[in-house]
């Protein structure tokens, strides 16, 4: 059984600081789902907004530095061969691709760009408490 019914122990007072840790926890787990929901609403309207940039700009735009640019456009080569594989080779194979690498700029910077400081990266409070 996860969650103990009754205990042998006897209890002086009442656990407020368990109560309080996970109430904060819950917290932070629905305000970031919420976050991450807001976001996700806007998506449509980003990506008709750098429709026509490139994708080194979109890349400087959301601060992606080079070593995760080239980690996108791995996983974008990828997707591609996937997509090719299903749909056979089309003409504007450059756009799709293009596109492909933005969107993923867009949902990993854009989308999750206000719940980042909240994953653990490091030893910082704010990860750990998000981490919870």
């Amino acid at each position: 059984m996860i969650i103990p019914w009754r205990v042998d122990v006897p209890q002086d007072r009442r656990p407020f600081m368990n109560w309080l840790i996970v109430a904060g926890a819950i917290t932070a787990f629905v305000l970031q789902t919420m976050s991450v929901m807001e976001q996700n609403n806007k998506l449509p309207a980003e990506m008709e907004a750098i429709e026509n940039k490139s994708v080194e700009e979109v890349a400087e735009e959301f601060g992606v530095d080079e070593q995760s640019l080239q980690q996108i456009e791995q996983l974008a080569e990828k997707r591609q061969k996937h997509i090719d594989e299903i749909f056979g080779v089309r003409d504007n194979r450059l756009a799709v691709k293009d596109r492909l690498i933005k969107k993923m700029i867009l949902s990993e910077y854009f989308v999750l760009m206000k719940v980042r400081p909240f994953v653990l990266n490091g030893w910082k409070i704010k990860g750990l408490f998000g981490h919870m």
